[in-house]
């Protein structure tokens, strides 16, 4: 039970399970019911690929940072472990994605996806690009679904969820940008600070109603923002990236029930 616990944690379980359940709703409502379930369960995988490959790279940042809350740091599981796992969920990925429901294209897609989340945890972390993965890895979410249901993207989808990919990057490195710093991470929110971080959430959230979700017919969603804005003016740093995640979810729960 411990070892199981420390992977869940080393998975970052919680926008694992997130992101699976918005894939598996989006593929009940935009393609077949019966494909929910499946597709999360592919979708999954592909995150704990993301997941687990980032606590293993990120081991010794996080230990001279002293974050006990890794299961590296608290010494419940070794990086060389979560090393082995990323790259055995990797493999796993490769067949379920290109010779399952998916479909060839769709499926590649996907891939293109996780390598995408991966190479922000190899690379893209450390330099002013780091937002990058995240547009890519969140943008092509909705959009290899839809091309599994052999429906033409629409290029509001794309863009509406690369937007929250890029908020969700900034909200979540919000916190920790002062030790990030001091042990020589340096992201694009590392280089801008805390101030300037925040009020990047808080546009992407605007700009993905204003730009995305208004021109799509979903106003009263775009305009939801508004209010959410001025919470996360307000709202201090422990609790900010679970409240944008809150938010968020109103947005992608509402996005995919007028979709």
């Amino acid at each position: 039970m411990k070892l199981f616990l420390a992977l869940a944690r080393a998975s970052h379980f919680g926008p694992t399970v997130l992101v699976s359940a918005v894939a598996g709703a989006f593929t009940a409502k935009a393609w077949q019911l019966n494909l929910a379930l499946p597709i999360a369960l592919i979708v999954f995988v592909g995150q704990l690929c993301i997941g687990w490959s980032n606590d293993a790279i990120d081991a010794d940042s996080d230990i001279l940072q002293d974050r006990k809350e890794k299961p590296v740091v608290a010494q419940a599981i070794t990086a060389s472990t979560l090393t082995r796992l990323s790259i055995l969920a990797a493999i796993v990925s490769l067949p379920i994605n290109l010779l399952g429901p998916l479909g060839l294209k769709a499926g590649a897609l996907h891939l293109l996806a996780i390598g995408s989340g991966v190479s922000y945890n190899f690379f893209f972390k450390n330099n002013m690009f780091s937002p990058l993965p995240f547009a890519l890895s969140f943008g092509l979410l909705p959009t290899f679904i839809l091309v599994g249901a052999q429906i033409k993207p629409p290029v509001w989808v794309f863009l509406w969820a690369a937007l929250l990919g890029i908020t969700a990057h900034f909200a979540n490195c919000l916190k920790d940008i002062d030790s990030d710093v001091e042990v020589g991470i340096n992201g694009l929110p590392q280089r801008l600070g805390k101030k300037t971080s925040r009020f990047i959430t808080i546009a992407g959230l605007l700009l993905s109603g204003i730009v995305v979700l208004a021109p799509a017919g979903l106003m009263l969603l775009a305009l939801a923002n508004l209010p959410f804005a001025l919470i996360l003016l307000r709202v201090n740093l422990a609790k900010f990236f679970p409240a944008l995640m809150l938010i968020a979810l109103v947005n992608i729960f509402g996005t995919i029930y007028f979709f």
